[in-house]
């Protein structure tokens, strides 16, 4: 599925579930775009 949001995300603040390979991407991308991005996972996230 893609599903292109076109939103200005510098100063928001995100959260992920999870940090398998898909959220690790994802939030390698919302970082990109200035969000302040924030993870949980069931294991220990490494910053």
């Amino acid at each position: 599925m893609y599903l292109p949001l076109h939103i200005d995300l510098r100063g928001k603040k995100v959260l992920v579930i999870g940090f398998g390979k898909v959220g690790k991407r994802r939030s390698e991308k919302l970082l990109k775009a200035g969000a302040s991005v924030t993870v949980i996972d069931r294991k220990k996230v490494q910053t």
